[in-house]
């Protein structure tokens, strides 16, 4: 191997010095220096290294090679590895691992690592095809290598788990329930779980199902169409979310009060709550956050025209905004979002929690304490639910006509495409987020399609990153991006041709830290190399 090819070296034996020819300069935020790896603390420590012709690579072959850390219970997602990312011009490139939940009611990247290049490219959309008689793509999640999508069916059928196998294919996994929904799926464990809903249909203007099975159950995916059941929540006939938090999987009712923490086989016990109905769970920053919304019971037979309510039991008269919970502290208010009464789904993007909002169809940041800012709305919409981060933008999904927006700082949004197209629906909605394959899907309502964009080119590995010391390495090559996981290539791009990406830009190399969160683990053996190495090389490294 030849090192004069080495333009990076930080060993983090004791020091955060760049070892290389170049000796580039390093400026430390909060970042310790151990005998055994760089430590980050998840939160706001990382690494800068100034901008320089080396690190410049325009339409040239890079390598970044990295030994990353990651415990395996997590309260807080995992972050990015190494971003050099220029916003305004979106130029770049972005390694992370992605951990997202709250998107509405899914955990749709679990431990995923991702490597991307951008160039401003203009999205390139693509249908997917409709998860068999679906009228909404719930939840959507990746797992072992593949993508899952959770139901509403209609009529008298119940809700089921499709597996995408490419181009407009989708596998029936069969009905783990026999309620009309499968509302929230998530990783834990190495295994898939599924929860289940009664839906109705009325809150999005649907014909009523007629389908009066109750939900309100988690099951444990086995493999062909086996499901285990892993009991009954509570009284509850309406599960949406699903989240893995240090180690535990939770679970919040649709309709009712509470979150309930799996023990095991078909045991839920009773987790403390805020007083509210909660939409999206979310770990962040060593808490737990819940997006909130008040509940006023209805008498009997009464309908309302809310836009999320089930007739003859509640309705929201509120919002009480966002909490998050802390172990020996309990739970705190972290503030309202302005006039918005409902709150739905939650996304960590550069280093902060942004939620989506009805009836203004607004997307608001977090800043600390109780202090939220409005990051503007979305053309004319009402409602944001999908939210998700790709290839370094925020994306949001919206309702009344399904539209895709892409989040271009200062209250600005970019309409980038619209994916339902139902002729005659009075609502459409972009409800569920995923990346999966380099590309960003979106799950939508009435249609019961997927549809998925490209923008830029990335490699993802769709499987679950093991906990521990992992060997990380990501290269640009001619005509590809590559993956490889402790010297084995488990991701590679789509083709692309190379005098169409220059990833030239003025902004700094972060280490530890991009366009998800600030990285939560620790790191040694970072190398760049400014050129492409081989399979062969990469197992020498």
């Amino acid at each position: 191997m030849r090192m004069k090819d080495l333009i990076a070296c930080l060993r983090f034996e004791g020091d955060l010095k760049d070892d290389s020819k170049v000796a580039h300069r390093v400026i430390n935020h909060n970042v310790q220096a151990s005998d055994n790896g760089a430590v980050f603390n998840g939160r706001d420590s990382y690494l800068e290294i100034p901008s320089s012709n080396e690190l410049n690579f325009g339409r040239e072959d890079f390598t970044i090679a990295a030994e990353i850390y990651t415990e395996e219970h997590l309260d807080d997602v995992i972050g990015d590895i190494v971003s050099k990312y220029d916003e305004a011009s979106r130029k770049g490139f972005n390694l992370t691992v992605k951990h997202h939940a709250g998107v509405v009611s899914t955990q749709s990247n679990y431990r995923n690592v991702h490597f991307g290049i951008d160039d401003d490219m203009v999205p390139l959309w693509q249908d997917c095809g409709r998860a068999g008689n679906a009228v909404v793509i719930a939840a959507l999640a990746v797992y072992e290598g593949k993508l899952y999508a959770g139901t509403y069916e209609p009529g008298k059928d119940r809700g089921h788990v499709y597996r995408y196998e490419g181009g407009q294919e989708w596998t029936d996994l069969g009905s783990c329930d026999k309620s009309n929904k499968v509302s929230a799926l998530a990783v834990y464990q190495g295994k898939l779980y599924a929860a289940t809903q009664k839906h109705d249909g009325h809150g999005s203007l649907l014909p009523l199902s007629q389908n009066c099975n109750p939900g309100g159950s988690v099951f444990r995916f086995e493999g062909q169409n086996n499901w285990i059941d892993c009991g009954r929540v509570c009284e509850a006939d309406n599960l949406l979310s699903l989240v893995v938090h240090r180690g535990r999987l939770y679970t919040s009712p649709m309709y009712t009060k509470g979150i309930y923490r799996y023990e095991g086989g078909k045991e839920w016990s009773k987790f403390p709550s805020p007083d509210s109905r909660l939409f999206a769970l979310a770990p962040y920053h060593g808490y737990l956050y819940a997006t909130a919304n008040r509940l006023e019971l209805l008498k009997p037979n009464v309908t309302h025209a809310g836009p999320d309510g089930d007739p003859d039991v509640q309705k929201v008269v509120g919002t009480d905004g966002v909490y998050r919970y802390k172990e020996g502290i309990g739970w705190e208010g972290c503030g309202k979002q302005d006039e918005e009464t409902q709150i739905y789904a939650s996304v960590i993007h550069k280093g902060q929690i942004y939620v989506g909002t009805w009836p203004h169809g607004t997307v608001f940041r977090h800043l600390g304490g109780d202090k939220w800012q409005n990051c503007g709305r979305l053309g004319n919409e009402e409602e944001v639910m999908g939210l998700n981060v790709y290839n370094g933008r925020l994306y949001a999904g919206t309702l009344p006509t399904a539209e895709i927006y892409r989040f271009d700082g200062d209250g600005q949004w970019k309409r980038v495409g619209r994916v339902d197209w139902t002729p005659d629906a009075p609502l459409r909605r972009a409800l569920s987020m995923v990346v999966y394959q380099g590309r960003l899907f979106a799950g939508t309502l009435p249609s019961g399609r997927i549809c998925a964009m490209e923008v830029g080119k990335s490699a993802t590995y769709d499987y679950e990153l093991e906990p521990g010391w992992k060997k990380i390495c990501a290269v640009k090559g001619r005509i590809n991006l590559k993956l490889f996981v402790d010297g084995r290539l488990v991701a590679s791009s789509t083709e692309f041709d190379r005098k169409e990406y220059d990833l030239s830009n003025e902004e700094t190399l972060k280490i530890g830290f991009g366009q998800h969160d600030y990285f939560n683990g620790k790191m040694k053996n970072l190398r760049i190399f400014n050129r492409a190495l081989s399979e062969k090389e990469i197992l020498e490294l």
